[in-house]
């Protein structure tokens, strides 16, 4: 640096006052232009930083989308396999009643025990509840034959009578809620909202990878980008 300002002093003593401006004003261009390139740089530097991370992020929402509606439409459709079938099992049994086969009251005994006996992912379980939001089947004895009628999801229950819902619960023994799913058929001679339950978390093993890993192997990013899926101890699955 020292040499380089000797090196200027000495042309500029050689040039007269003229050229000394001129001389001037070509330093102070360069480092105007120098200014401005630098500037430019940046702000091109942050445009194209921008516009990376935007299709990054715009690339992972989309891939979990899809993993959430294939997990959505997973769920939804076992719990629906689940209550349809208990559906026309409650049905043979009213059939077994009107045929006069057995009483009314053993056909729902029968029914009753045909739901109580199944288990859903770990924790599930079908119950019924009518449309007061009373309990007639349920594997917890202190709940049958009481209301629920305060909680929001037997609400919903009872306005809909059919279809999918899904809700926050906690057990007593539990200190905090978890998202929990239940499909509902509904059976009208006995006023049943047949209802098969479980927490989402519990129908991880139902989720088929390849239902949308072909999807998400196809997304890649220029020349060397793409895009992977790591389980929660951090072992790749796509």
């Amino acid at each position: 640096m020292r040499v380089v300002m000797l090196s200027l002093q000495r042309i500029l003593r050689k040039l007269s006052i003229r050229n000394r401006l001129l001389f001037g004003y070509l330093l102070l261009f360069i480092v105007v232009i120098n200014i401005a390139n630098l500037a430019n740089y940046l702000l091109m530097r942050e445009v194209v930083k921008q516009g990376v991370e935007k299709e990054l992020t715009s690339a992972t929402e989309s891939i979990t989308n899809n993993i959430a509606n294939t997990v959505d439409i997973t769920i939804r459709s076992y719990l629906r396999g689940i209550s349809e079938q208990n559906l026309q099992y409650v049905e043979l049994c009213f059939q077994q009643y009107q045929r006069g086969q057995i009483t009314q009251q053993e056909a729902k005994q029968k029914a009753t025990n045909f739901l109580l006996s199944q288990s859903i992912g770990e924790t599930g379980y079908p119950y019924v509840v009518d449309s007061s939001g009373v309990i007639r089947v349920h594997p917890k004895q202190p709940l049958l034959n009481t209301s629920l009628i305060s909680f929001d999801f037997i609400k919903q229950q009872i306005e809909l009578k059919r279809g999918y819902l899904e809700y926050q619960w906690k057990n007593p023994d539990e200190l905090v809620e978890r998202p929990k799913a239940l499909y509902m058929v509904y059976f009208e001679p006995w006023d049943w909202i047949i209802t098969s339950s479980s927490y989402r978390e519990e129908f991880a093993s139902l989720i088929n990878i390849d239902d949308f890993s072909d999807s998400i192997s196809k997304l890649n990013f220029d020349e060397t980008g793409y895009s992977y899926v790591l389980n929660q101890l951090g072992d790749p699955i796509v």
